[in-house]
């Protein structure tokens, strides 16, 4: 198949969606499909075409939407889609050629080209969806049902029409969904993915920089904004100050890094280690000098997420201790597999002493560390996921909403 990839972020962009959809890429031309990416590039001076890997990859100019504030990254994000029409016209790029499109969101701006492609090319459209936005912003706090929430909205539901089919990232997610797709649109579970067969990293000396050599590293690796909550890591910290052989390690960037490094000051939280977001290959490595893999998320969301650095855990062989919100199937997930720990963000004293204590086990992380593994290669596996996606794309679209396994 001739299929055309589209996503904000890229590589080189550390982000999680750009290594997702780049292994995902590399996945579709190990075999043997001809794959066209359409991603975002600030650095880019002008639309520019080139091969990666065997990857042709359309790159178009944007400004720096992490860095810009949320009115200047709505108006960014909302011209993406001219700006990606308008890079696929100069770079040459035959639209009609396509057989499926597949694209990730968020950003929930992309539709606008997919549904041009669609129509040039009559292919069908696989949405992966990762954040059901704007509600998520609406639990957070962030934003109000005001008309910037019912403008979003516009978009969010055009995105739903202009999918044959949409897979979400958690069983939890599907009745939202379908709500909003009046059962109009094929659904299922489409979980994030990770390609196990990658070769072990090099070393890093990251831990031994920051002085944490020798202790028991509980490590967060990711966005670090609203929807996660960070105070929750900063409550952790507190109930383990007195523990001297135990260190939390924050690697990342997000909206809320600054406020969490004031934060952290002030409260003269010497056991946590801020850091800038690192190379991937990097953050693979410094897992693997680490003891028990941390996930938050805000207590208030009424979405489900599971997120990106899980997989990264798993890989790693780390236990995996999580605080999330009420009814996420990310619990149920780890629990049942035997990878980790998990509890409703606000049971504080639990998760930590619950924490404490895997990270103090030896006995107890090795076995989870088992179960990790085994749940990657069960669930997660980047081959399940490809074939999942050419299934959808291949076969005649039905309406009735699936689950997947």
């Amino acid at each position: 198949m001739r299929l055309a990839l589209l996503v904000v972020y890229y590589p080189p962009s550390r982000a999680s969606a750009a290594v997702q959809m780049s292994d995902l890429a590399a996945s579709f031309t190990r075999q043997g499909h001809e794959v066209t990416v359409f991603t975002t590039s600030p650095e880019a001076p002008a639309a520019l075409v080139e091969e990666v890997a065997g990857v042709r990859v359309v790159r178009v100019p944007t400004g720096r939407v992490k860095e810009m504030g949320l009115l200047k990254r709505a108006i960014s994000e909302i011209f993406m889609s001219l700006a990606l029409w308008r890079g696929a016209r100069r770079c040459g790029v035959r639209v009609e050629d396509f057989d499926g499109v597949i694209w990730y969101s968020p950003t929930i701006f992309l539709a606008p080209f997919v549904a041009w492609i669609k129509r040039r090319s009559r292919a069908r459209a696989y949405l992966i969806l990762r954040d059901i936005f704007p509600q998520w912003a609406v639990d957070a706090g962030v934003m109000r049902r005001g008309p910037a929430y019912y403008f979003f909205r516009v978009f969010e539901r055009f995105q739903y029409r202009v999918a044959d089919v949409i897979g979400v990232q958690s069983p939890a997610n599907l009745a939202q969904v379908r709500a909003d797709t009046h059962g109009r649109r094929r659904l299922e579970v489409l979980y994030n993915w990770i390609d196990v067969d990658r070769t072990e990293p090099l070393s890093s000396g990251l831990v031994e920089r920051h002085g944490l050599a020798g202790k028991r590293i509980l490590v967060y690796g990711g966005n670090m904004g609203v929807a996660q909550d960070m105070d929750n890591l900063v409550r952790l910290a507190e109930r383990l100050r007195g523990h001297g052989g135990v260190a939390l390690l924050l690697v990342g960037a997000g909206s809320d890094v600054e406020r969490l490094r004031r934060v952290l000051s002030e409260r003269a939280l010497v056991n946590v280690v801020l850091v800038d977001e690192v190379d991937p290959d990097e953050f693979r490595a410094v897992l693997r000098r680490c003891h028990v893999g941390l996930i938050t998320l805000d207590r208030r969301l009424t979405t489900h997420n599971i997120p990106g650095k899980l997989l990264a855990y798993l890989e790693a062989g780390l236990p995996v201790a999580a605080s999330v919100n009420p009814g996420n199937d990310l619990l149920t997930i780890i629990q049942s597999s035997g990878a980790g720990i998990g509890f409703v963000n606000g049971n504080d004293e639990e998760f930590a002493q619950a924490t404490l204590a895997l990270a103090c086990d030896e006995a107890r992380r090795a076995d989870m560390s088992n179960a990790a593994r085994a749940l990657l290669a069960e669930r997660f596996s980047i081959e399940s996921v490809t074939g999942q996606l050419l299934s959808a794309l291949e076969d005649p679209v039905s309406l009735e909403p699936a689950a997947a396994a």
